[in-house]
């Protein structure tokens, strides 16, 4: 009987005589793949010391009950966008494995472990032990998944005691199935936190500040009476006719409080800004800018509001993305600054203009 027995690996499927048959350059998906030639390093041969081997047995494979197969698929049928081949396609990783055309039901196990027929696991199996083979599409997964759990075997943790104890500690009785299942959720989702935050894209980010603004006005208007409207209001306009009184020098008068928010810099205005077209520097190198700066007619209180808005402006921007400063450049066009004057190496200065620009008109 045991010259009967086939050997393991068995070979691959026939193909009859292909002597004058070429490799195409590609295989389609209806293109069955040529089996190999076994490679010089696997050539068949098995360790031996001279005395007569034990072959091993072929397992009676098992075929899916719905499949439904044809001359080249075991199952025409596609799961997740897949049919099943009977033998292995061509592609750079079945070619560096060396089981391109080989059957999928019967590839060894020792192609598809890391360090091949070395592993220790095929010890084990040999043994007759228990192992079970969890599959992975990633190199990434297949190192980390292995360094756990050598982690876990060298401190000696047993993983369902402690899926038990811990789903316990949280007031939840399970079994072990279930105790596993809620301690890996538990290590994803603290792995989960470690993410980096992903910045917003420039169009949440300008939906986010129009939001923002509209928030701080509400509050703004929330906090004022009607009558402390009106009245500082019409005071303005009959000490000086024609000339439209600004926010922020309403505030000093306890018209309103001042909302500033560095993320109006992000929202492109229904018009231009008056204050700045008023009020507009030469240009924003450094020395213009500091001109134009120490020109203004500003008391000590608005110029520390001014100046703390600068601060605030700057350690928001720090942490915006690069595409904000094309974003800045577009809402300054559109505040009535000429696109002339915005330079590269000067963003800065001009982000300093607009905060003080929205400072005295928000």
């Amino acid at each position: 009987m045991a010259g009967m027995m086939q050997p393991f690996p068995p070979p691959p499927p026939s193909w009859g005589r292909q002597s004058g048959w070429q490799r195409p350059s590609k295989y389609g998906q209806n293109t069955p793949t040529p089996p190999r030639m076994p490679s010089p390093s696997t050539s068949g041969k098995t360790p031996t010391s001279g005395a007569k081997t034990i072959s091993g047995r072929s397992p009676a494979l098992q075929y899916g009950q719905n499949w439904k197969p044809d001359e080249e698929f075991y199952d025409t049928q596609k799961v997740n966008g897949l049919p099943l081949p009977r033998v292995i396609r061509s592609s750079s990783w079945s070619q560096l494995k060396d089981i391109e055309g080989c059957d999928p039901l019967t590839v060894p196990l020792s192609k598809l472990l890391y360090q091949g027929s070395e592993n220790f696991w095929l010890r084990k199996l040999a043994t007759g032990r228990e192992v079970y083979v969890a599959t992975m599409g990633e190199v990434s997964q297949v190192v980390f998944v292995s360094e756990i759990l050598a982690q876990i075997r060298g401190r000696g943790i047993d993983l369902d005691r402690l899926a038990q104890h811990k789903s316990l500690q949280d007031g939840q009785t399970l079994d072990k199935k279930d105790a596993i299942h809620y301690l890996t959720k538990l290590l994803v989702d603290q792995m989960q936190k470690w993410l980096p935050v992903v910045q917003t894209d420039s169009g949440s980010q300008h939906q986010i500040a129009a939001l923002q603004a509209e928030i701080a006005e509400l509050k703004a208007k929330a906090n004022t009476s009607p009558q402390q409207e009106s009245k500082p209001a019409e005071a303005s306009s009959s000490q000086h006719p024609g000339r439209v009184q600004s926010p922020l020098e309403a505030a000093f008068q306890g018209h309103r409080p001042v909302a500033f928010d560095p993320a109006q810099l992000l929202v492109t205005p229904g018009g231009t800004n008056q204050w700045l077209e008023n009020n507009m520097p030469e240009a924003f190198s450094d020395a213009k800018y500091k001109a134009w700066y120490k020109g203004l007619k500003l008391d000590i209180t608005s110029r520390q509001t001014v100046e703390r808005n600068i601060v605030a402006m700057d350690n928001w921007w720090q942490n915006q993305p690069d595409t904000a400063e094309s974003t800045v450049h577009r809402v300054a066009v559109c505040s009535g600054i000429s696109p002339g004057k915005i330079k590269s190496g000067q963003n800065e200065n001009l982000l300093k203009v607009m905060t003080v620009a929205l400072t005295m008109t928000s």
